[in-house]
């Protein structure tokens, strides 16, 4: 199964958004504006409620998939990591109406990498001191 871990699953999740965006970029900015209408349009409140109830879900699924697995660190709560992961696809939805898809798709393998464990050296090399030859 391909997908067999959390950073499987988000990876997954992040590649479906940059193809949607490459798509139809109007999405994203869809998504990014109605919170902000919801609060001025009484009508949207309720049906954008569900909406986000939707995106929770699915973040909190794949979490909670990965606390069973054993993924997760025990001192951290799945709502913390699903708070979290809500937070930063949001942010990267904001900046897909703000670049280029490179950029977007950039950002999404970064995050990717993050999540992955590869995206930080564990040990930065140390400022001025020269390689070994």
């Amino acid at each position: 199964m391909p997908f067999e871990t959390f950073a499987a699953r988000l990876a997954a999740a992040l590649d479906a958004a940059v193809e949607i965006n490459m798509d139809d970029s109007s999405i994203a900015g869809f998504v990014v504006g109605v919170p902000d209408e919801r609060a001025r349009h009484a009508v949207l409140h309720d049906r954008i409620s569900q909406l986000q109830g939707r995106s929770r879900n699915f973040f909190s699924g794949l979490v909670d998939d990965a606390v069973v697995a054993g993924e997760v660190a025990g001192d951290v709560t799945a709502e913390a990591i699903s708070d979290m992961v809500t937070a930063i696809t949001s942010s990267l939805a904001r900046v897909s109406t703000q670049v280029c898809v490179e950029r977007h798709r950039a950002a999404a393998g970064a995050l990717k990498r993050m999540f992955d464990g590869t995206l930080m050296v564990t040990r930065p090399p140390v400022r001025g001191a020269r390689a070994a030859p």
